[in-house]
This record gives structure tokens, sequence and C-alpha cells, in this order.
């Protein structure tokens, strides 16, 4: 109880990141390849299917603006493809997604946002693999973004949001995840990183 009120506490105070970046094993980005997340996704005992990379660096941007500037982060698409909107505002923890996930049922009813999976796979983003299937009779499909850098927050969200859209009972739940590390395809080079 006591570290997680250390914790809790030093989230709430900028000054203590990089304590708190320590703690939950963030490290800084490093350029990385695909051949590198495939291997990272089986050491962190991530699902290997429906696994995406950005595109390119101009996408970047674009895409972490998507996630509020964030990760690990999530996007909620109902079955058409739209986004849902599971945050009171765009501030919010994602903490949320912990209660709103496993109670999402087939009639549940969120605001709609702006956004349409398919724009954004298609627009900013490419598969990790060529078989990639992400269309289905899924209720619905959650985006999450991870990056290998971002340590044990991969555990103790990505794994833990992916684990419990697997045990919904009331809704078919497909989680897509969206890696955030900057890639070495995209033609930068080390000191790009600085």
């Amino acid at each position: 109880m006591k570290n997680i009120l250390l914790i809790t506490t030093l989230v709430f105070f900028s000054s203590c990141q990089p304590i708190v970046k320590t703690l939950a094993g963030v490290k800084n980005p490093k350029l990385e390849n695909k051949e590198r997340v495939k291997d990272y996704l089986v050491k962190a005992n991530l699902d290997p299917q429906n696994n995406f990379i950005i595109k390119d660096k101009s996408s970047y941007q674009t895409v972490l603006d998507l996630f509020y500037k964030s990760f690990p982060e999530a996007i909620l698409f109902d079955k058409d493809g739209n986004e849902l909107i599971y945050k009171e505002t765009t501030t919010s923890c994602n903490a949320g997604l912990f209660k709103v996930i496993p109670e999402l049922g087939k009639n549940s009813e969120l605001k709609k946002g702006t956004h349409q999976l398919s724009q954004v796979l298609s627009d900013y983003t490419k598969p990790l693999d060529n078989n990639q299937i992400i269309t289905d009779d899924s209720d619905y499909y959650l985006l999450i973004n991870w990056a290998i850098f971002a340590g044990s927050l991969n555990k103790n969200h990505v794994l833990a949001w992916e684990n419990i859209a697997k045990e919904n009972k009331n809704s078919k739940i497909k989680v897509i995840k969206l890696n955030m590390d900057l890639q070495e395809s995209w033609g930068l080079k080390k000191e790009d990183l600085k």
C-alpha cells in the first residue's frame, strides 16, 4: 500500500517524473526494427497477432496526437470502426479502461469520436507482418499503442487490457496493437534521437 501511495504521489509532481520513469522501467527510446519488435512481443507475452508499426516519421506525430500524446494508451472503436470515447476528457487517465473493457456489451452506448479505425491504420501505419487480419465479426476494436522503451507499463497496461478484452463474455473485442518505437526503416540516425 505504501508503494502505491508513493507512486501515485510521484505521478502528480512533474519534478518527480524521472523517478516514476525509473520505477516503471521506462528507458530512452532507441531505433528499433520489425524483428526486435516481434522478439519483444514474445518476451513480454503479448499476442503476436494484429500488430502494426508507424508507417514513417511524418506519421508519428499525427498518431501520437490521436493517442493524446501518451502511451500506453488506447482508442476504442465500434464494430463499424467508429471511434468511441471512453474518457471524460482527453486528459483523463487511461485507467478508466480497466473498468470500461469488462463492462462492454453489444449494446453499450458511448459517445462517438471523429476517427475511423480503417483510416488510422491505412493512412499512418503498416502491419508488422503481412498476414494481419483486422476486420471480422467483432463487436469492438481496441487499438492500443505501446513501445519497447515503455518498460513494465507494457505489462501493467497493454497486457492487462489485452487479457481483460479476451475475458469479456458480453462482447467480442479484437485487440490491435500499434508499436510506437522509432523505426530504423524511417532513415533516422542515432543522432536524431538526441
